[in-house]
Order: C-alpha cells, then sequence, then structure tokens
C-alpha cells in the first residue's frame, strides 16, 4: 500500500513473497530494476532521494517443484526395464527438451554402471514425468538399484522416495516394486497382478537353475528373488501340456549343414541361440538373416567350430512367437523355426526332465509369457 517519507530522504522496501512463491520481477515507475535477494528469498529495493511520487511494483510467481524421483514402472522387453521417473520443472518459455537435453540418470547393479539419457519423449502416461529406463536381467530382480540424476552443471539429484525420511538416499529393486505392487494390487485388473506375480516367480525359480548350470552362489553372487506363488507338479504338467506341440522346425536343402543345436539365453538377455555344425569338410562361410524389414543383414558369427545364430531382446508377451532365420552354407539353404517355448519343450523332454531346478524354471517362464501375452491381448 502507500506509504510516506520526508522529502528527499531515501528508502528501502522488502519485497517478501508469501510461501510457495518467490519474486520473479520488480519496477520503479513502469521501469524493470534489479534488487538484492537475501537466502530467505526476501527482495530489498532501496530508494535514494525520494522528491516525488514514485510507484514501486513486484510480481511473485510459484515456486518450481524440485527435480526428484516420483515414481516407478516395469517394461518387460530382453531384459527388464525399471523405470525410473523424475519430475523435471521449467520456467515459463523454457522447454524441458531444451534445459535437460545434456542430463542423464546412472544406475548402479550388482557393481556395475550404466547410463540412460534424457529423452523428452519418454514419459509417463499423464506426460507429467520423465522416464530413464535402467535394465536388469532376470538373476537381479532382488539387487538393489541406485540412481542418481546428474544435470546442470554437475548437479545431481539423489534417488530419495523414502515418505517418513524424505532426505534418505533409497535404493530401488524388481523386489521392491512387487512389494509395493501388493499393497496397491486392488486398483489393478486381475491380468496385471497375474503378470507381476509370474515375474516375481520366474525370477525366484529361474536363480537355482541358472545357478546350477552357470555355477554361481544364490545369496553370496545374487540376492535370492522371493516368489509370490508356490509351484506344484499339476502346475508343471499343465505348462508342459499346453508345449507339447511346440518344436523346432528346420527345412532344408543341401549339405553344407551338418548338425543344428538349440538353447537359450535367459540370464544377461531373453535370446534364441541356433548352433550350426558344419558338414564335414565344408570349410565356407555360414549367413543367416531374418527377412524382417527386408535388410537381410547377416547374423551368422564363427565361435570355434561351429556358428551361432542368435535372436535376441524378446520381450514377455513375444516368448510364444515363432521366429524365422533362413541359414546358407555351400548349396545349402534352410529355413530355421523356432520359439522361447519351443525351448520350454525341449527341456521337459531332455534329460533335465527330472531336475526339479529345471522344470519349475520352465514352468515359471511358461506362465510369465502366458501372463504377458493376456496383458499385451487385453
Amino acid at each position: 500500500g502507500p506509504a510516506s517519507v520526508e522529502y528527499g530522504d531515501d528508502a528501502e522496501i522488502l519485497l517478501i513473497p508469501d510461501d510457495g512463491y518467490h519474486l520473479s520481477e520488480s519496477g520503479v515507475n513502469g521501469a524493470g530494476v534489479s534488487v538484492d535477494i537475501d537466502e530467505d528469498g526476501i527482495g530489498t529495493l532501496k530508494l535514494e532521494n525520494i522528491t516525488t511520487d514514485t510507484e514501486v511494483a513486484a510480481i511473485f510467481e510459484p515456486d518450481l517443484p524440485e527435480i526428484a524421483f516420483r515414481k516407478h514402472s516395469l517394461l518387460l522387453s530382453g531384459q527388464i526395464g525399471v523405470n525410473f521417473y523424475l519430475e523435471l520443472p521449467v520456467e515459463s518459455g523454457e522447454t524441458a527438451e531444451e534445459k535437460y537435453k545434456d542430463s542423464y540418470v546412472e544406475f548402479t547393479v550388482s557393481g556395475k554402471t550404466q547410463r540412460c539419457v534424457f529423452n523428452p519423449e519418454r514419459m509417463d502416461r499423464d506426460h507429467k514425468y520423465y522416464g530413464f529406463i535402467c535394465k536388469v536381467n532376470s538373476i537381479q530382480m532382488a539387487e538393489e538399484i541406485t540412481a542418481v540424476y546428474h544435470y546442470g552443471d554437475d548437479q545431481i539429484a539423489e534417488h530419495k522416495t523414502d515418505p517418513d525420511d524424505p532426505d534418505k538416499v533409497t535404493a530401488y529393486s524388481v523386489e521392491k516394486y512387487v512389494d509395493t505392487f501388493r499393497k496397491l494390487e486392488s486398483g489393478f485388473d486381475e491380468e496385471t497382478q497375474t503378470l507381476v506375480y509370474a515375474l516375481a516367480d520366474y525370477g525366484h525359480y529361474i536363480q537355482p537353475f541358472l545357478s546350477e548350470v552357470r555355477g554361481w552362489t544364490i545369496g553370496t553372487d545374487y540376492k535370492e528373488m522371493p516368489g509370490a506363488n508356490v509351484l506344484t507338479e499339476a502346475d508343471v504338467n499343465a505348462a508342459k501340456e499346453a508345449v507339447s506341440n511346440v518344436g523346432i522346425l528346420r527345412d532344408s536343402t543341401g549339405t553344407g549343414i551338418d548338425k543344428v543345436a538349440f538353447s537359450m539365453t535367459l540370464d544377461t538377455d531373453t535370446a534364441l541361440n541356433f548352433y550350426l555344425t558344419p558338414s564335414s569338410g565344408y570349410d565356407g562361410e555360414v549367413t543367416a538373416y531374418q527377412d524382417q524389414d527386408g535388410s537381410q543383414k547377416n547374423i551368422a558369427e564363427k565361435k570355434g567350430d561351429r556358428w551361432l545364430v542368435c535372436v535376441p531382446g524378446i520381450s514377455a508377451h513375444k516368448l510364444g512367437k515363432e521366429y524365422s532365420v533362413t541359414v546358407k552354407a555351400g548349396d545349402s539353404e534352410f529355413e530355421l523355426c523356432a520359439s522361447a517355448m519351443s525351448y520350454v519343450n525341449l527341456l521337459f523332454h531332455s534329460p533335465y526332465a527330472d531336475n526339479e531346478d529345471a522344470k519349475y524354471a520352465m514352468t515359471a517362464l511358461y506362465n510369465y509369457y502366458n501372463a504377458a501375452d493376456a496383458v499385451a491381448n487385453a
């Protein structure tokens, strides 16, 4: 409001914002002026030798929210992606794309770091927060993930999501996602509930199988992932019956390849692997391609006496999809067709069929695919 001073006196005017606001602009007699702002956000405007009526104006704007991690989601691709969503505020006239274009989140999982750069198109469904993806594999679901956002001139924002201690730096994991989901499951449809718990079961039952195959120890090398359900022989028999007609097709002519072996990668990726043994006396090149985009890029790689053809990055809902690969070796040309469920069926009818860890791992893998497929087609 109006205030009076003696002719020729000086005056100091304090520009004090309300809580949740800050001083944006100030002016004297219609002209903008700069003011000193203290650590409490209070501006001090000094007027000297006042000899006429003087009008002081100030504009206060709402404070921007702080840069902070807000929520999480999962991406079930070849590896499991944990989405960390950040609130990245901008001033009026700014764009997030320009302000945060060089920013990134650095994740640490199992002692190894990975970096995800800012992508303005990667947002949550409400288009409110920006996502950064940390990739983990099937045996790392219980491993803690630390996340640090880097932006501006060496500024950082750490992952702090403990409502009881907002200043506490916290880690995250797929296991914690499942725990949180369990508390909120009533807000989700039945298909989504089934998928999240099938994912937890897959992480739980794949660990004993792969630890035996790879030679590592649960609890020492990787934390144990708790399951959501206890699988039974009835579950095993149901999965075995469901995949009983899924096999591997080799439609061949010529004599370039003598033998084809088949396996899957289930830890560092979700991938189909075909190992091709050339016929005796053949030492020429082997080429292979998936004719999906017309590029016919060669995906055959020599591994010792064999050639490896790998189909990587298979998403959860595509574990039942049949992938076709064309192979050429000398005068031999043939098609290989298989899916992840081909591998499940193969193990159910292999020497591993009596291995408890193997059959429950394959049952969990089938249930995981079945649940993901149901959500994808809902």
